[in-house]
């Protein structure tokens, strides 16, 4: 998290993909669709396309999510498909930090059981940049959420104290 989103998006000439909204989903270590309440997000999200990429993990990558289009794309198109989003929906720790990165809105779903373990990463950063409330426990709150706008000049100023700190803490080290 050292480097903004420009930065990223200069130093691997990110560009646009689609000219049509859409909505990303990116998942891994999940079981089933009800993980991430989908058939209540998925009402929710129903006026945009849907792309998605799945990952293994502590799981196999298995497409779980219908009515989505699954790509699968290396990883400079990867940050393309976070950074143009609408919407980044995601169980993972580091769909989630491009989302901040890129100012996109976004979800976050933790994962259950077995893979609970995981979340704690999740949980911090968010605290960090005052946006716990992106992480879904629950899918009576998920309209509620996506209709919220993300304070990003807030977020920046929190992401700001941290990079100081690394950078501080990188200077006097190496």
């Amino acid at each position: 998290m050292l480097l903004s989103g420009e930065v990223y998006r200069s130093i691997f000439k990110l560009s646009a993909l689609h000219t049509n909204k859409y909505v990303y989903v990116y998942h891994l270590n999940i079981n089933n669709k009800n993980d991430i309440y989908w058939d209540t997000l998925r009402n929710v999200i129903d006026k945009y396309k849907i792309i998605g990429t799945v990952s293994s993990g502590r799981t196999p990558a298995i497409e779980l999510l219908p009515d989505i289009e699954y790509v699968y794309p290396n990883p400079i198109k990867w940050l393309e498909y976070i950074s143009n989003a609408e919407l980044v929906i995601t169980t993972s720790f580091h769909g989630m930090v491009y989302a901040i990165l890129f100012h996109i809105p976004f979800l976050v779903f933790p994962l259950r059981g077995e893979h609970s373990n995981s979340n704690s990463r999740i949980v911090d950063l968010l605290r960090a940049v005052n946006l716990e409330c992106r992480l879904i426990t629950a899918p009576n709150c998920i309209a509620d959420v996506i209709s919220q706008d993300i304070d990003w000049m807030d977020v920046e100023q929190r992401l700001d104290v941290f990079r100081n700190k690394s950078l501080t803490f990188l200077n006097s080290n190496l």
